[in-house]
């Protein structure tokens, strides 16, 4: 596996790690030029840190953040390297991009049933409630972007509220062959709550930096 990033925004990507299997054998270079190595997972675990030729300073770490796996966390001088997924930045724009296709989502599907008046969905109360569902997302994820920490609260909980509807559904069709379609709603609202979820560290993160400035 091997990747690349910009040490600065807007810049090339000269920095490459690369490694084998489940992080072995983690090489770092700059401009194709070996900065260090880094053994195995354990010590990728740990963080380990090199001097670039600019005096300035590298950490390499699989870090866990609140919500997340363990990822790949890139620092220079205690900075993250943007557009890694240490950068707080990165993890907000993606909870927004989640909320905002739920909304298009709603949107598009009502407006669908409305317009051609599928009657079978109408009746089942679809339509104008899921146009409003949909609204309801488009106005959240505008003020996530601005960093909204009840915004965010507001659209977990919705989208939470419609898992666990979904998670009942689901269960009453384990008997029947329309089992598969609940099967594949349920595996996109579990996804974009993974994706959702960090946006409250990331946006914590970026008004403590805020705070600093």
């Amino acid at each position: 596996m091997r990747k690349k990033f910009a040490l600065q925004k807007g810049e090339e990507k000269r920095l490459e790690i690369a490694w084998k299997g489940k992080w072995k054998s983690v090489a770092i270079k700059l401009d194709d030029q070996e900065v260090g190595t880094i053994s195995g997972k354990t010590e990728m675990l740990e963080g380990r840190d090199f001097d670039l030729p600019d005096g300035s300073r590298l950490r390499v770490q699989l870090k866990k953040f609140p919500f997340t796996s363990r990822i790949l966390a890139l620092y220079r001088n205690d900075e993250p390297l943007p557009g890694t997924n240490a950068d707080p930045l990165r993890r907000l724009n993606t909870a927004c991009r989640s909320i905002f296709f739920i909304a298009a989502c709603g949107l598009l599907a009502g407006a669908m049933i409305e317009m051609l008046d599928i009657k079978a969905f109408r009746d089942a109360g679809y339509g104008w409630f899921t146009l409003i569902y949909g609204a309801a997302f488009l106005v959240l994820g505008l003020l996530v972007r601005k960093r909204s920490m009840p915004a965010l609260a507001i659209a977990m909980i919705i989208l939470l509220a419609d898992t666990v509807f979904s998670c009942y559904n689901f269960i009453e069709l384990i008997d029947t062959k329309q089992v598969g379609g609940a099967a594949w709603g349920l595996i996109i609202r579990f996804a974009l709550l993974s994706w959702i979820a960090p946006g409250f560290a990331a946006i914590r993160e970026l008004k403590e930096r805020d705070a600093i400035k």
